[in-house]
């Protein structure tokens, strides 16, 4: 008896589902590789931003030149949260009041921004000018956890900045732990206002994130040393 055997093909309808299964494999992969390559990007710019925050403790703790001199108010780092794809560093050279500026001054902040007389202030930008993040990632918020004067039993519970606030984290020359000033930016510039002034805290948290991902990278500087570090943390 002779068995006739005869080749099968493949149906269409099992052709439609390969090519389904396919497509949605092929999919998942391109998808976990662009989320890797965002949490890479956003790690990128942290670490970045880490660099930039030791460069100007470092300038400062060493009394770094810059254009010939040293700057009496340190060197700092500046953030106006009104764009937060972006921050820059500066030597602080200048305090601006509401009446003048007093050169050779300086007062932990940046005082180019000011509403008064920002022309008349001697604040330089370090390096090239601002520092631009890469596309999709931005400051999501800043945290400041403040502390209480000697004979002041108050705590303070951690403040979050708003969108029209700005920030500056600044090292005196010689002193390796920041200050850090913050504030709306409608609010008296004037060094009398306690809500200018630049001031000790416990902690600064910075929060950055993608406009893609639901994960943020934390950068945590401590107060009382100036000892700064980073990881991924869930976004507030």
């Amino acid at each position: 008896m002779k068995y006739i055997f005869k080749n099968k093909g493949f149906t269409l309808i099992e052709i439609i589902i390969s090519v389904s299964v396919f497509a949605i494999l092929m999919g998942i992969v391109i998808s976990g590789f662009q989320d890797t390559r965002k949490h890479e990007e956003l790690r990128d710019a942290s670490l970045q931003m880490i660099s930039h925050i030791k460069k100007v403790q470092n300038f400062a703790q060493t009394g770094h030149e810059f254009e010939g001199d040293v700057p009496s108010g340190g060197y700092g780092f500046h953030i106006n949260l009104t764009d937060k794809s972006q921050y820059i560093l500066f030597a602080d050279q200048t305090s601006v009041d509401a009446g003048s500026c007093n050169d050779g001054i300086g007062n932990q902040r940046y005082d180019n921004e000011s509403g008064y007389n920002p022309a008349c202030s001697e604040d330089k930008i370090i390096g090239a000018g601002q520092v631009n993040f890469d596309q999709g990632v931005t400051i999501k918020t800043i945290e400041i956890k403040r502390i209480r004067d000697e004979d002041d039993s108050t705590t303070f519970n951690p403040t979050t900045l708003d969108s029209d606030d700005d920030f500056d984290l600044t090292f005196k020359n010689l002193k390796p732990f920041p200050f850090v000033g913050w504030l709306n930016n409608n609010i008296n510039r004037d060094p009398g206002n306690d809500n200018f002034n630049s001031e000790k805290v416990e902690y600064v948290n910075i929060y950055l994130g993608h406009k893609s991902l639901n994960k943020c990278r934390k950068i945590h500087i401590i107060g009382a040393s100036g000892a700064v570090n980073e990881g991924s943390s869930d976004c507030p």
